[in-house]
């Protein structure tokens, strides 16, 4: 009896260990369509006064990790600031002293990972945590 609830229970924790990795694929694949459609809708906008898409973000927060979910390569905090401002965040006075601090929460919750430097008095880069959840290791 005792074998079978635990088998039961290793099943159980395989199938959420599952569908947690699936929830953060499509998390993934949504903020890649987030920065397609930005960069999409500032190309139909040349001729015009470009304005920044409404409702992709819901903030500064969400615009990073968006920004960092969708990045093909370790980022800038300045390439960070670049490519929140095509996803239409509000206008703010030091936009780039609020991405540095949106950087610092995001590393100390784990969601993102620093990436040192080739060169040794290089600046630091930033990418996403694309960590396997492993509720095993948790338990």
């Amino acid at each position: 009896m005792v074998s079978r609830r635990k088998s039961e229970l290793d099943a159980a924790i395989h199938e959420l260990e599952a569908m947690l990795n699936e929830q953060n694929d499509l998390a993934t694949r949504i903020a890649k369509q987030k920065r397609v459609i930005a960069a999409l809708r500032e190309l139909s906008d040349l001729e015009n006064e470009p304005s920044p898409p409404v409702g992709l973000v819901t903030g500064l927060t969400d615009a990073c990790r968006t920004v960092f979910r969708s990045a093909e390569k370790p980022l800038l905090p300045t390439e960070v600031r670049d490519r929140v401002e095509r996803l239409g965040v509000p206008d703010q006075s030091n936009l780039l002293a609020s991405v540095h601090t949106v950087i610092r929460r995001l590393k100390e919750a784990r969601e993102i990972r620093e990436v040192p430097p080739k060169v040794s008095s290089g600046p630091m880069k930033y990418e996403w945590n694309k960590a396997i959840v492993r509720l095993r290791d948790l338990m």
